[in-house]
């Protein structure tokens, strides 16, 4: 694919279903990219570096960032707060740069609302059994929470009809092509359409 034109890429899905990876795949390709650290008050799993895949702040910062106004989007998730920077995002937009977010289905929504022509991927696993062996497989929740996101999974599924592109990761190399093909396409519509408007 070519060099990404300014634009803003979310990316979301239910846990699982291998955004993370995709993400880390598209701007790894593409230097051109930002990448939208999300804030979170979870604990770091084992593969996890603070500034790097989230900021992992105490539920007090978090909650006094809330109070500045300093989110474009936060959600409560499986007990935990995340987030994402609203100065972070709309400086890269204001530069003229394209732009990444990894956020859950709950932040998404409600980013989609406030940026409505974005280009919104969903990512769905072939099947819930696929979703609930990933998590087994993930080793990384007790058994309590696995069942909790695998409840909010079926959720989150259900609310995939609100991005404008939906991929099933079924083989991780074909799903990383057609999240390049996607963003390929979005990109040729949107700068059509911006012409036309801008005439």
């Amino acid at each position: 694919m070519n060099k990404i034109l300014p634009i803003l890429i979310i990316i979301s899905g239910p846990s699982a279903a291998g955004k993370s990876t995709l993400r880390s795949m598209l701007l790894q390709n593409h230097p051109e990219l930002t990448y939208s650290i999300s804030y979170t008050t979870r604990k770091p799993r084992p593969n996890e570096k603070d500034g790097v895949d989230y900021f992992f702040v105490s539920v007090e910062e978090f909650e006094k960032r809330i109070s500045e106004n300093d989110f474009l989007e936060y959600a409560i998730v499986y007990g935990n707060y995340y987030g994402t920077s609203k100065s972070q995002v709309e400086k890269v937009i204001e530069n003229g740069k394209p732009i990444v977010l990894e956020v859950d289905v709950q932040g998404a929504e409600n980013i989609i609302k406030k940026y409505p022509d974005c280009c919104s991927i969903f990512i769905a696993p072939p099947s819930l059994d696929v979703l609930i062996k990933r998590f087994c497989l993930r080793g990384t929740e007790s058994q309590q929470e696995r069942e909790k996101r695998i409840n909010e999974a079926r959720n989150e599924l259900s609310k995939k009809e609100i991005f404008k592109y939906t991929i099933i990761n079924d083989n991780l190399e074909e799903s990383y092509k057609k999240l390049e093909e996607v963003i390929n396409n979005y990109q040729k519509e949107y700068y059509k359409q911006y012409r036309i408007i801008n005439q």
